[in-house]
């Protein structure tokens, strides 16, 4: 180990000597910016890589134009050719990635640069370029205001880049270059579930219209029973006369409104303190949270389920309670309250332009299906095991994406 500031912390088998500083201006042959066409979501062409394709260290097809005419064979993109975009916003230009696919033709446009480099292996420069030391580097030098900017490559030629050897290059790589391949596949599988929970939710609950769901366990028959929301509970709401001094000290403790939103079934670690007051109502198990408001249709009303017996936690202002009166699967609920169909009759109780929001008294005049309490427990039961195959395969993709980042800040300079 040295203490020499440019030899990184940690250092693979027979590599020796201290990292070369270069310019980028010295390392480049050849900066080249892309075609003038147009392209549009319904051309024919081949696809034509835009500014909002290009992320830091990696590519995004989920917006994908094409040209309906002939590009030059210039602004045709190769395998190995890093690229950086141009303009963006602030925040945004400079981003920066090496082509990695080897089949099909890509052209990219103007607002893309491509960089011809010397001596210097590009999927490594691919992670070097994406540091936070260099990312800082490159925003440092973009000019224009928060919204729209550019950088230029002469601005660029000044970055200071930390070099090894051409073969070390080619080792970082590589070796990166594998364990983003396995962090693709399990963001592969994560999708792949996700989905699947998708389906479910849409065909173990009945549609629109229907009374029984297009898929069905084995043994269970007959219609759903139907009734409105309002008639197998009553709502409470949550915190009130609270002031900001209230909220982050105390014994007692309150589900946010992130929580709620951000799932089916009430997360524990999305509590806060708040003192204990026995004024307010405190949540019970098997209470239903909705949040009362969202900046688009689809997100208001969204449902969370409370399955903890615990004392002294309250709900935010910002939602409302409802406590059923009815036995039922508390898993089955909580999916329930989050399928399409309910979704779909929640969405249409928005109201207002900017922010939307709903009314409570006629959130209890939605109909609900459900149908015997066993049904209820098998539907439950297996959407409660999907979803921690979800989380499982969550933390196995966060457990990589740490890796990567941890070897990134030891393995360069």
């Amino acid at each position: 180990m040295t203490n020499s500031k440019n030899i990184p912390k940690r250092r693979f088998p027979y590599f020796e000597g201290e990292w070369e500083q270069k310019e980028f201006g010295k390392m480049c042959q050849r900066i080249q910016t892309g075609t003038t066409l147009l392209g549009c979501e319904q051309g024919k062409g081949i696809p034509l890589l835009k500014m909002g394709n290009i992320q830091r260290g990696y590519w995004d097809f989920t917006k994908l134009e094409r040209l309906n005419q002939e590009i030059e064979c210039e602004n045709i993109i190769k395998y190995g050719d890093f690229l950086f975009n141009t303009r963006n916003t602030l925040e945004l230009v400079g981003k920066g990635a090496t082509w990695f696919i080897k089949e099909g033709l890509y052209g990219f446009n103007s607002n893309l640069a491509r960089v011809t480099l010397d001596d210097v292996d590009t999927i490594f420069f691919n992670y070097l370029y994406n540091i936070p030391e260099s990312i800082q580097q490159v925003k440092s030098r973009a000019v224009g205001t928060t919204s729209v900017a550019a950088i230029y490559p002469k601005d660029m030629s000044t970055i200071k880049f930390q070099l090894p050897t051409i073969n070390e290059q080619k080792k970082l790589g590589n070796f990166f270059q594998t364990i983003d391949s396995l962090i693709s596949l399990h963001q592969h599988k994560l999708d792949k579930l996700k989905n699947l929970k998708k389906s479910y939710l849409a065909e173990l609950f009945p549609a629109e219209g229907e009374r029984v769901p297009k898929r069905r366990f084995p043994g269970f028959e007959g219609e759903w029973e139907e009734k409105k929301l309002g008639d197998v509970g009553k709502t409470f709401t949550g915190l009130s006369g609270k002031t900001k001094v209230d909220f982050g000290h105390g014994n007692g403790m309150y589900v946010t409104y992130l929580n709620i939103y951000s799932n089916e079934i009430a997360d524990l670690r999305g509590l806060d303190k708040i003192e204990i007051d026995d004024r307010q109502t405190e949540v019970k198990y098997g209470d239903v949270f909705f949040t009362t408001s969202s900046e688009t249709p689809e997100e208001v009303g969204l449902s969370s389920v409370w399955k903890y017996d615990l004392s002294n936690v309250y709900l935010n202002s910002f939602c409302f309670g409802f406590r059923p009166n009815v036995k039922f699967d508390i898993d089955f609920l909580a999916y329930l309250l989050r399928s399409p169909a309910f979704r779909a009759g929640m969405k249409l109780l928005a109201q207002g332009i900017s922010r939307y929001n709903i009314s409570k008294n006629r959130v209890l005049e939605l109909n609900i299906l459900f149908p015997t309490l066993k049904e209820q427990e098998k539907i439950g039961k297996q959407l409660s095991l999907l979803d921690k195959s979800i989380t499982l395969q969550q933390q196995k993709l966060d457990k990589l994406k740490d890796l990567k980042k941890a070897y990134l800040n030891e393995l360069f300079v």
